[in-house]
C-alpha cells in the first residue's frame, strides 16, 4: 500500500490523491498509516482537506498527523 501511495504522490493527480485520502478516512489500518506517512514525510505537500477528518488511532498516527500539520504550516500541530 505504501508503495502505491508514494507512486501516486510522485506521479498522480490531485483527484487520485483525494481518493487515497477518502480511503484512509473510511478504512483506516494500513491505508491510514501509509497515507499519514506520505503526508508527513512524502513528496507531496499536505492539504488541510487531506488531513482533516482523519482519525489517528495510535501514538504513531498522532505523531504523523502532527508532522503533516507542521508541513502545512499549521500552528496547532
Amino acid at each position: 500500500m505504501a508503495q502505491h501511495l508514494r507512486a501516486a504522490a510522485r506521479h498522480g493527480t490531485g483527484d487520485q490523491l483525494g481518493h487515497f485520502a477518502m480511503l484512509a478516512r473510511h478504512r483506516g489500518g494500513a491505508v491510514l498509516r501509509a497515507w499519514l506517512g506520505v503526508l508527513a514525510t512524502g513528496p507531496v505537500d499536505p492539504r488541510p482537506e487531506w488531513v482533516d477528518g482523519l482519525c489517528p488511532r495510535a501514538d504513531e498516527d498522532r505523531l504523523l498527523v502532527a508532522l503533516a500539520r507542521a508541513r502545512m504550516g499549521d500552528g496547532e500541530a
